[in-house]
């Protein structure tokens, strides 16, 4: 198994772990309206249906991700030790899969912020969000919102 075949194994086993745990949740839950948990469970069944192509894009991501992080690193050291006074716009970018499915990149405010890259699955203002940063690329962070 490669590298990236063990990566993207695990992301399927953390992630079917989260799911079943969402589920459930969303079943039991007094939170949401009827339509609201319906809403739900067809955004995790979405998800789950369509989780080789998330996995598949954030590890095809990772690359991009590493060098534009470091990219920013470097430009920050060499404004902060060569200028006081500079002004930063931060890169950021969106990439749509379909029309539930979006990915982020986000350095933030500032060249020493921590870069994130994000996937967001929305249906109906309820999202479900993939996350990760620079700091530790392979570790997926999984929450809805």
């Amino acid at each position: 198994m490669t590298a990236t075949e063990t990566i993207i194994s695990t992301w399927k086993e953390e992630w079917q772990e989260f799911f079943d745990e969402a589920l459930d949740k969303t079943w039991r839950t007094e939170k949401l309206s009827p339509e609201g948990i319906k809403n739900r469970l067809k955004m995790l069944e979405y998800t789950n249906e369509n989780i080789e192509i998330i996995f598949s894009k954030f590890d095809g991501m990772q690359t991009v991700f590493s060098d534009l992080s470091q990219s920013a690193h470097v430009l920050h050291q060499f404004l902060d030790n060569d200028y006081d006074d500079y002004e930063y716009q931060s890169l950021s970018f969106e990439i749509t899969v379909n029309e539930h499915i979006q990915f982020c990149f986000e350095p933030l405010d500032s060249t020493d912020a921590t870069m994130e890259l994000e996937c967001k699955v929305e249906f109906k203002n309820d999202y479900l969000s993939f996350l990760t940063d620079e700091h530790n690329p392979k570790k997926l962070r999984f929450s809805i919102k």
